[in-house]
């Protein structure tokens, strides 16, 4: 046989396996996601860039735009699946296999081996192939800034090795850093600065000890991770300057907490750490078939802590140590931190500003026992350890990937019971809260479009977070009233204050759905509509 044909038959075999790979990703994501609206808003935006509204002008986002990171995924979801569920569904997962696929970069990146790369790709795929529940619930959002910093970090890591600045590292290393944080500030925070700080202390020290400065690679690549974050906020802002799209100050409004609540904040993420890699034994019984399996994912979890505190002390001590593991190390302990010590930390939710770390502990794991290997080889039984950490990987996988999913999109039942009645009844559009709003109008396919509102104790307003101002002067004949959601002060009293009694009310489950012959959209009472802040 040729080596062409070799090649070719290689090639097909991945494409095959990779194929099946990314449906049974895609299935599970399906399986076990109920999508809200503030992802149901995503699908909707990339719809509206794939159509032309590249600036999303008449949006009013939040505080955070997303617009290189996770918005394209969610662009490519809508181009193939239109506005639905199922155009969610593939955006998530397209994020989460993108995210892993740029970490193995970071996996193998000048790290040689003597043997074959079979079991460090084994461990990898152990530990990240599959995302559970809980990682694909918190990747929903930002895994995609992630994604392009790994692969920006690749090209800075190779621009050190070269010690000078080549352009065909230096510029694809700005842009990947540019698109990461054009639109969000998490792989800003993760990967960008910890670079920078990285470089710039280590030239410090040297300086301060008086010993001859390290090569000028630490330099350029400090320079290029800095102008890819200035690129990407120039970016960002110039945005908002050419469109007309509008950005809150949610984030501005995030402070550091006191002191008393950090303990609760840190218990909240050590138990998350332990959750994203589907070790979460929590509230499990002691002795079960799963017992087993979550210990040994928990060794997973306690190698990649003890490493992220290995390398960031290393660093901290300016010994030497490898590049990528410490920048990501570094950048797992800022955001962490930032977890534990600021209000970004509400609930479980909340962790998808670390939704990359299993990428990470998988890459610091792989990158640490390669590198163990070739030193210690010799004196420990090397193919016994080699081989044992193989199988016990592929055992991870293989239990991670059963039982195969089958294609059905979980959804809310009440809320889609309540499309199918607002269709049968002819109405295309009226308000909700906002939990309702977006969701039902992509669970119906564009089909009933719902507005979300909220009461301000005399009126109904519209609210201004993450929709379009032109969707309120559309047409409106309907108010739902969602018993279990009520947050927004959508309640049977408040909407017969705002609109009076309604000319019939039909009950689907704890949803009651108000109907109104006349239109009560915010077109026929501009005196709702407030001026954005």
């Amino acid at each position: 046989m040729t080596r062409k044909k070799k090649t070719l038959i290689c090639i097909s075999v991945c494409a095959v396996f990779g194929i099946l790979y990314f449906l049974i990703v895609l299935m599970r994501m399906a399986n076990e996601q109920i999508m809200n609206s503030d992802f149901a808003n995503l699908v909707i935006e990339g719809y509206d860039v794939l159509h032309g509204n590249f600036f999303r002008n008449e949006w009013a986002l939040s505080g955070v735009s997303f617009t290189a990171t996770d918005i394209p995924f969610y662009a490519i979801g809508a181009a193939v699946a239109g506005i639905s569920s199922e155009a969610y569904v593939l955006a998530v997962t397209l994020m989460l296999v993108f995210a892993a696929f740029a970490g193995a970069f970071l996996m193998f990146d000048d790290i040689s081996f003597c043997r074959s790369r079979i079991v460090p790709v084994c461990i990898y795929l152990g530990i990240v192939a599959f995302p559970c529940g809980f990682w694909g619930n918190i990747g929903r959002a930002h895994i995609g800034s992630f994604a392009w910093a790994f692969a920006g970090l690749y090209f800075l890591n190779r621009m050190r090795k070269t010690e000078s600045a080549p352009k065909k590292y230096v510029i694809p290393a700005i842009v990947f850093l540019a698109l990461s944080a054009w639109g969000d500030s998490v792989a800003l925070a993760g990967i960008i600065m910890p670079v920078v700080l990285l470089e710039c202390y280590r030239l410090f020290i040297d300086f301060i000890q008086k010993k001859p400065i390290r090569k000028t690679a630490g330099l350029y690549s400090a320079a290029a991770a800095f102008s890819g974050a200035v690129l990407g906020m120039v970016l960002d802002k110039l945005y908002f300057v050419i469109g007309s799209a509008d950005k809150n100050t949610f984030m501005q409004s995030k402070l550091f907490l006191p002191v008393e609540e950090y303990y609760d904040r840190a218990t909240m993420l050590f138990e998350c750490i332990f959750m994203v890699n589907d070790a979460g034994f929590m509230n499990t019984p002691l002795l079960s078939a799963n017992t087993a399996l979550y210990f040994v994912r928990s060794l997973f979890v306690v190698a990649g802590l003890v490493l992220i505190v290995y390398y960031s002390v290393r660093a901290l001590a300016n010994r030497s140590c490898d590049f990528i593991c410490s920048v990501l190390s570094i950048g797992y302990v800022i955001l962490s931190l930032l977890f534990v010590i600021t209000n970004i930390s509400v609930d479980f939710s909340s962790f998808r500003y670390l939704s990359h770390t299993p990428v990470v502990f998988a890459i610091l794991i792989v990158r640490t026992y390669t590198v163990l290997i070739e030193k210690y080889g010799e004196r420990i039984r090397k193919d016994f350890v080699m081989w044992a950490a193989a199988a016990l990987s592929v055992v991870l996988l293989t239990v991670s990937a059963l039982p195969l999913p089958q294609w059905y999109i979980v959804k809310d039942e009440s809320l889609d019971k309540a499309i199918d009645v607002l269709e049968a009844e002819g109405l295309t559009c009226g308000y909700s809260d906002y939990w309702n709003a977006s969701q039902m109008t992509v669970m119906s396919l564009g089909k009933v479009k719902s507005r979300a509102v909220i009461w301000d104790g005399e009126i109904f307003r519209i609210h201004y977070w993450i929709c379009r101002s032109d969707w309120y002067s559309e047409p409106a004949h309907f108010v739902l009233v969602d018993e279990g959601m009520t947050v927004h002060g959508i309640t049977e009293d408040t909407v017969v204050q705002a609109y009076g009694e309604p000319d019939r009310i039909i009950d689907v489950e704890d949803i009651h759905i108000y109907i109104y012959d006349e239109d009560i959209s915010f077109k026929e009472n501009p005196e709702n509509i407030p001026e954005l802040e």
